[in-house]
């Protein structure tokens, strides 16, 4: 905040504005709880620490700068921090600034409207202008049917302005209408409607100076010039691996930012390249050795439902990871309704909003189609479903198509259901648990206590040979031993030189079954069987 914008504020106090010349935590704690209420739809409210009211011989109330010191502005965000957690049901996040004025600290402390009903104490309070009361039966039950039906992204959006607005995008998105008689700046008038069921881009907040217009949330995603400036979470980071596993370095890593439109667009650009064809070598006899990798609408449609579906009020951004051998979307928030029912296209839009304009501008589908397109297109290309998963996050990986062996022949006989896999992994990252379930069918479903993992992740010394090959001797051993197992699978990455060691090991003990890393196809391939009897 400017010091502009704080004087601004400071001409009297309304339903957005709060005076403290000191600070009581508790007292700033109910006003902030009424604030998130926004009964009389201010759409946000200040706290100002370091401002005294003064009254005029003739009644007149002003504002006075008495500051606080830097000190007593750290206890009182503290103890504010801790009581917004205590005090208030659900809990309220506000936002600290201290802002220098005249010489002064003043503590600014927001709190954007919410949409649920939270309590102060077990009581429900509101702002009433300048004042905090309880709220009657009546006004409960006005504010709990109108934040019934609230889209957080439709609520104002803290500090932005028309300024913050990029035309070029406005008018990208309003591209095929009829412009009003006023040009594009009509579309941006409170609850102008360009499309027939979508709501408007901009909001008008009232308070007793006045009125405004000022952008929503959902507006600042679409056009805004910086939508990350605002919600710091809004913009799509890709890395890209050269292997298949984050500990592999990296081939190249990017921040797109921008209103979601042009992130679609960027993003997609990224795609396009990882879509193209791999030839498949392994039956001469094929008219068309080319197959794409990847579907393109299938990445469309997921990536669409990473912008739409994810939790904006989460800092993080949304995360696209690109693997040899697949693609991870990770976004912020998790699913509404469950992993199965996101799977197979049951759906609950988490911002319908801003859902409803991406179907208007054609970029996302009707509700419930986007998913099971995904998986059949993945299907039809790649062979396997993508995998969907929901906590914190909503993550969805997608395989890319995997040619098969060029002589069929050399697979291994089937896995015994008695089976263990040993991945070793020394002087470098560990072996993907994933990667080696996608390699075989058979290990797909086995129990995670079936899969063993010997790690030392960095190269061995001339002093560490020793102790190194101690270790893993007794590991070894002691997995070979294990009386679960009949055989075992063997995926090691490590110094040459102890190959010859894990074998001389597994001689006479059980069957073991080598693989190798195919680096064309980013699989394990099997390699070569030590039977017992030999």
């Amino acid at each position: 905040m400017t010091e502009q914008e704080l004087r601004l504020k400071l001409r009297e106090e309304s339903n957005q504005v709060e005076w403290k010349s000191g600070g009581d935590p508790e007292k700033i704690v109910k006003t902030l709880t009424a604030f998130a209420n926004d009964f009389e739809s201010a759409g946000i409210g200040f706290v100002f620490c370091g401002v005294e009211e003064t009254r005029a011989d003739d009644g007149q109330i002003a504002s006075n700068i008495v500051g606080i010191t830097s000190g007593e502005c750290q206890r009182i965000k503290d103890r504010v921090f801790e009581l917004s957690r205590s005090l208030a049901s659900p809990p309220i996040a506000p936002q600290f600034e201290v802002v220098s004025i005249e010489g002064k600290n003043v503590l600014v402390i927001r709190l954007t409207a919410s949409s649920e009903v939270h309590t102060f104490k077990k009581a429900v309070v509101i702002r009433l202008g300048d004042k905090v009361t309880s709220a009657t039966t009546k006004q409960l039950a006005d504010m709990a049917q109108k934040k019934a039906n609230l889209d957080w992204l439709d609520q104002p959006c803290d500090g932005a302005t028309e300024e913050h607005i990029d035309f070029f995008a406005l008018e990208e998105i309003t591209k095929g209408q009829a412009l009003p008689l006023e040009g594009v700046r009509q579309y941006l008038q409170p609850d102008f409607k360009i499309f027939g069921s979508a709501p408007g881009l901009f909001k008008l907040i009232s308070s007793s100076t006045g009125s405004s217009a000022v952008p929503s949330r959902f507006a600042i995603l679409l056009i805004g010039k910086e939508p990350h400036y605002f919600l710091q979470g809004a913009f799509v980071a890709v890395t890209h691996f050269q292997g298949v596993s984050r500990a592999d370095r990296i081939f190249s890593s990017n921040e797109f930012f921008g209103p979601i439109p042009r992130l679609f667009r960027q993003v997609m650009g990224v795609f396009e390249s990882e879509s193209s064809v791999i030839t498949n070598k392994s039956d001469p006899m094929i008219v068309s050795q080319n197959h794409k990798r990847y579907s393109l609408d299938a990445l469309r449609e997921l990536l669409v439902n990473a912008l739409v579906h994810r939790d904006y009020q989460v800092p993080q951004s949304t995360k696209i990871y690109i693997f040899q051998d697949r693609i991870e979307f990770e976004s912020p928030g998790g699913s509404s309704v469950g992993v199965d029912a996101a799977s197979q296209g049951r759906s609950n839009w988490r911002n319908p909003l801003l859902a409803r304009y991406l179907i208007e501008l054609g970029l996302a589908q009707e509700r419930g189609t986007g998913i099971p397109i995904a998986r059949s297109e993945t299907i039809s290309v790649a062979g396997v479903a993508p995998v969907f998963e929901s906590g914190s996050i909503f993550k969805v990986t997608v395989p890319a198509y995997q040619p098969p062996p060029q002589n069929q022949n050399q697979l291994v006989e089937a896995v015994n259901p008695e089976s263990g896999v040993l991945l070793i992994s020394i002087g470098h990252g560990t072996i993907d648990a994933g990667l080696v379930r996608r390699s075989r069918e058979e290990f797909r479903n086995m129990a995670n206590e079936r899969i063993q993992m010997y790690h030392y992740p960095v190269l061995l010394t001339d002093d560490q040979w020793q102790e190194q090959i101690h270790k893993l001797r007794n590991w070894l051993r002691d997995s070979m031993e294990d009386p679960r197992f009949q055989e075992l699978h063997l995926f090691y990455r490590g110094p040459v030189a102890l190959g010859p060691l894990i074998g001389a090991i597994a001689v006479g003990r059980k069957p073991l079954i080598v693989y190798f890393h195919d680096e064309e196809s980013s699989q394990y391939r099997f390699a070569y069987r030590i039977d017992r009897r030999l």
